[in-house]
């Protein structure tokens, strides 16, 4: 929605005209209209998202697009909107419908089209499918994507073949196919050639992250020969905007699945539960464990239970519902797919009656033994309402339990010395909260490990993947997310591969970013030992404390 979707729809209404359609009531074409601004405002106002859904589902079930031209444009708009609001699933079935009328959709609207319904399903985990969406466009951008998902999938040689056969019709996405391909090249070969080492250098003017691997090539002395011909760019400052994009690309560990699938990082903290019962919330995978929930609820204090039922894949808390047990019994007698039942921590701590998340930023280095660093720069997520606990309604209220900004137009944050300040005159020890933040990232970590290690020794393919992505040296930045009892021990409630790093704000939220992004990469280049600084970030944060990442043992 970033190019703002409604000017496809507008440029197919000046082609049909308003006359064409057949009659709809005014009082249709008033809420058409306003679905499409609505639309369009969806990218900076995630309200503006949600009414924007409410009016295209109306819309829909009135039948009132008969045109195909204007219908397959609205459900293109519609589509968007819901990937907006975080509604992939929902989204799949409308980018379907506009796929099926796709004959009469400009070209960059089929394109978009095709490719969103590629990165919807990229969203939802499901990435065998997405490389397949993504094989039904020939455009760079779509092979680029299909790599990436090939990636995903822990297949080098596949991600290698289809950018061997990139399309070279987008020059921009060209330079990225390219670069891409070099890199691949260099995990798979372990050396490189003028011709990949002159591309990178043509990347690295471009992209952060090429700007990066150019840079570790120049300085790999087992390629030195190879690099005579090759001169260092001139340090540059990166767009921060261009810099956070880094950490969604495709070089990060294939693994993470294990951490951001909600039920299979359920299955890895509960495989040793002395070790995980401190700090990861009481859960069971429904449908698979619906005898457990049922003994559960024999006991008559277990019926009024909360829980948070998690969909294996979501983001900004979107696809979270909570129920109780009664609810959730119903509920587990329908499903198909595995979701994740788990009990909602309780009584939480709150600030100011609202019950509030910690965002905990974690710099993961992929190695033979890993480096896991924690970031003493963090947020504090308080929900839109005050905690209310006296009808069962109130439990329903998501706005009252979840916490992610992802959800709200304005969503209140603060940075940690505020959560530090505000539990000073408590019986709340931001000290011990601290160290029990500390543990559950280390044990999450090490037995994520030991994971690893496991299904690394099974696959060859895989190890020489994981292999190369560590001599490349990126920083991956996961996000942590926590909620606290109120006795003031943290609960890990889920791990983000993909955490939102653009700034909401000017302040705490855009310095904490920015920071966290700044030590990630400055630690990199220690790691290498590359004495060059490509990645200064223009911006007013003061990034003068070296010593806010914290190494965590494991």
């Amino acid at each position: 929605m970033r190019r703002g979707a409604s000017f496809f729809l507008l440029a197919a209404v000046r082609v049909v005209g308003w006359s064409d359609w057949t009659t709809p009531s005014s009082n249709a074409l008033t809420q058409i209209r306003r679905a499409m601004e609505l639309s369009n405002e969806s990218g900076r106002n995630i309200t503006a998202a949600y009414q924007a859904c409410e009016l295209w589902d109306q819309l829909a079930k009135d039948d009132v697009l008969p045109n195909p031209t204007i219908r397959a444009m609205c459900w293109a708009l519609q589509a968007s909107c819901l990937v907006r609001i975080g509604r992939d699933d929902d989204a799949l079935v409308v980018y379907d419908k506009a796929i099926e009328l796709q004959e009469h959709l400009q070209p960059d609207t089929r394109e978009n089209v095709i490719v969103g319904k590629a990165r919807s399903l990229q969203r939802l985990l499901q990435y065998e499918k997405a490389k397949q969406q993504f094989g039904q466009s020939t455009s760079a951008n779509a092979i680029v994507g299909a790599a990436t998902c090939a990636l995903r999938l822990g297949d080098l040689s596949g991600a290698i073949r289809l950018l061997e056969g990139c399309n070279r019709q987008q020059e921009d996405h060209v330079v990225e196919a390219k670069a891409m391909l070099a890199t691949l090249n260099y995990l798979e070969r372990h050396t490189t050639n003028d011709a990949d080492l002159s591309i990178l250098q043509r990347a690295a003017a471009l992209s952060p992250l090429y700007h990066w691997i150019y840079m570790l090539l120049l300085s790999d002395p087992n390629l030195s020969e190879s690099n005579q011909s090759f001169d260092e760019i001139p340090n540059t400052s990166s767009d921060f905007l261009d810099l956070i994009v880094v950490n969604t690309c495709a070089l990060d560990d294939p693994l993470l699945i294990h951490l951001d699938d909600k039920v299979l990082l359920h299955k890895l903290l509960s495989s040793e539960p002395k070790g995980t019962a401190q700090f990861w919330p009481q859960g069971v995978i429904l449908p698979g464990e619906s005898s457990r929930l049922n003994a559960w609820s024999g006991e008559s204090s277990n019926n009024d239970l909360a829980w948070v039922c998690k969909r294996r894949a979501g983001y900004g808390s979107h696809g979270n519902v909570i129920m109780n047990t009664s609810h959730v019994l119903r509920l587990s007698l329908t499903l198909e797919d595995d979701i994740l039942l788990q009990r909602m921590v309780e009584p939480p701590l709150l600030l100011q009656g609202r019950k509030f998340s910690l965002r905990i930023y974690v710099i993961y280095f992929i190695s033979t033994t890993p480096e896991v660093f924690l970031s003493r720069h963090g947020l504090v997520k308080l929900a839109a309402l005050p905690l209310k606990t006296e009808t069962e309604s109130n439990v329903a209220n998501l706005r009252m339990h979840m916490t992610n900004s992802g959800r709200e137009a304005t969503m209140q944050q603060q940075d940690l010395k505020y959560l530090e300040q505000a539990l000073a005159p408590t019986d709340v020890s931001f000290d011990k909260l601290w160290e029990s933040l500390e543990k559950a990232v280390s044990r999450t970590m090490r037995v994520y490990n030991e994971k690893t290690k496991s299904l690394t020794g099974q696959d060859d393919s895989l190890a020489a993947l994981r292999s190369g992505l560590c001599r490349l040296g990126i920083p991956k930045i996961l996000g942590f997310d926590f909620v606290v009892d109120a006795a003031g021990s943290a609960w890990l409630v889920e791990v983000n591969r993909f955490p939102g790093l653009e700034p909401r704000d000017e302040k705490s939220d855009a310095t904490v970013k920015q920071s966290v992004v700044q030590e990630s990469w400055n630690m990199a280049a220690r790691r290498k030992q590359i004495n060059y600084q490509p990645f200064k970030i223009q911006c007013s944060v003061d990034y003068s404390d070296n010593d806010s990442l914290q190494r965590i043992d494991l």
